[in-house]
């Protein structure tokens, strides 16, 4: 599938946003001039790691306090124990490109027969 382009690269060094491709619900962090993209959920209870504290190229989960190192996806502090999905990005033409290699299919919710 290859790269996307997800956003304008004008954040500003510790800023961070959201954006959609692909299914993905994405965090999109500048540390230092990199960005670094993860899923926007926590693995521990699938809050929004948007909403989080950032601390260089960590994010602490605001709902449980999680942690998360963005350069890799890694966790690194419980209560999650999963590292959070991690894309490769790149600046090119002014613009965020991540690099989504499958589509993500939301789930619908299974219901049993109607009586």
């Amino acid at each position: 599938m290859g790269y996307v382009r997800a956003i304008e690269a004008s954040l500003a060094p510790g800023d961070h946003t959201t954006v959609e491709a692909r299914g993905w619900d994405l965090l999109v962090v500048n540390v230092d001039g990199d960005y670094l993209v993860v899923e926007n959920s926590c693995t521990h209870a699938k809050a929004e790691l948007s909403k989080g504290r950032l601390d260089g190229s960590e994010i602490t989960c605001a709902e449980h306090g999680a942690r998360f190192d963005l350069r890799s996806g890694a966790c690194v502090g419980p209560p999650a124990t999963q590292s959070v999905p991690k894309f490769d990005a790149r600046v090119k033409d002014g613009f965020v490109e991540v690099k989504i290699d499958k589509i993500k299919v939301a789930r619908r919710p299974q219901f049993g027969p109607m009586n």
